[in-house]
């Protein structure tokens, strides 16, 4: 519903989508954390979720140090490793694809071609909404077993990163992710081994590691030129 909202207001009404994408992330957070409150309190200790059980390939788990990482996952996980192949196809094997990525390198030479901008750009929001959607439900009914607010602590925003760093590809998105989940990881591994450093270095390592892809210390990437561009709204194409 949310990537719904912002795709009315960004991509059809033409709205400036910086002001967009942070007016739909803080009234998604209110509005979540106001129904959470009415429902469970303020401290929500009420809320216990059944977590989805992990699933493990046989004699893949068993492989030494990785098996058990890639291998012994929630369904959600393994969800997440197929869109990558079928992703990769669909956006660089298929017509679709192409005007996908046509509206988001020129809108203006997609439209000459007879693509449907909005309605492209649209489709391609909410999709990326249920994405994430399903990303939240993984962190939710895999890791957690509850709910509190913020308990993203702002990894969407490291998705951005993930993506600028993955030069907008499925395949080195997926190998970005990789790359700040093992950060994440460490700063756990980091505390348990009871480091002579102040814990909030650690909780800052994936978002410093963030903010250094952004900056282009791990190579520049070059964004799709249609990107953020806006693209005349209230009309069928």
């Amino acid at each position: 519903m949310a990537a719904f909202v912002f795709a009315a207001f960004a991509v059809w009404l033409n709205t400036d989508q910086i002001i967009t994408g942070t007016a739909v992330t803080i009234g998604s957070l209110g509005f979540t954390g106001a129904v959470f409150q009415s429902r469970f309190g303020a401290t929500g200790l009420a809320l216990e979720l059944p977590t989805v059980p992990a699933w493990e390939v046989p004699l893949l788990a068993r492989i030494p140090a990785v098996g058990p990482a890639f291998f012994d996952q929630a369904v959600t996980a393994y969800l997440a490793y197929l869109l990558v192949p079928v992703l990769g196809w669909f956006l660089f094997r298929t017509r679709r694809g192409l005007a996908l990525r046509a509206v988001g390198e020129s809108p203006e030479a997609a439209h000459a071609a007879g693509v449907p901008v909005v309605r492209t750009r649209m489709l391609a929001v909410v999709f990326a909404g249920l994405a994430a959607g399903l990303a939240g439900a993984h962190l939710s009914l895999v890791h957690t077993g509850t709910f509190a607010e913020n308990m993203s602590a702002g990894k969407g925003f490291i998705a951005i990163a993930v993506v600028v760093l993955g030069r907008w590809n499925p395949k080195w998105v997926i190998a970005a992710a990789l790359f700040f989940g093992g950060a994440e990881a460490l700063q756990f591994a980091l505390q348990a081994v009871d480091a002579d450093l102040p814990y909030p270095l650690f909780l800052a390592l994936p978002y410093v590691l963030s903010l250094a892809a952004l900056a282009g210390w791990f190579g520049r990437s070059q964004a799709p030129e249609g990107l953020g561009s806006a693209w005349p709204g209230r009309h069928p194409g």
